[in-house]
């Protein structure tokens, strides 16, 4: 007989909420944020709105494992960029 683990997978510390792939392959896991996530992006941006998602997805989603800087999501190919920029604000702003 087997037991189900009810353990959520973590990263960091952190509860997976959301995990896909992008278009070109790449494993995407996004975190369980917290109010203290939007408030540090939000410093981050500093006060440019166009830059507080890509701050935000900086803090909470790692790609293939790792951590991009905010710079890296402007480089995404767009087909990656679109898919991840829906699927983190259907979780978190919808």
């Amino acid at each position: 007989m087997s037991t189900k683990d009810n353990k959520k997978k973590q990263i960091d510390g952190k509860d997976i909420a959301l995990s896909f792939e992008l278009p070109s392959g790449k494993k995407v896991d996004v975190l369980e944020g917290k109010g203290k996530d939007s408030q540090f992006a939000a410093k981050m941006s500093e006060g440019a709105p166009e830059q507080y998602m890509p701050a935000l997805m900086h803090v909470l989603v790692r790609i293939d494992g790792e951590k991009l800087a905010i710079e890296d999501f402007e480089e995404l190919p767009l087909r990656d960029y679109n898919k991840l920029q829906t699927e983190f604000s259907g979780l978190y702003f919808l």
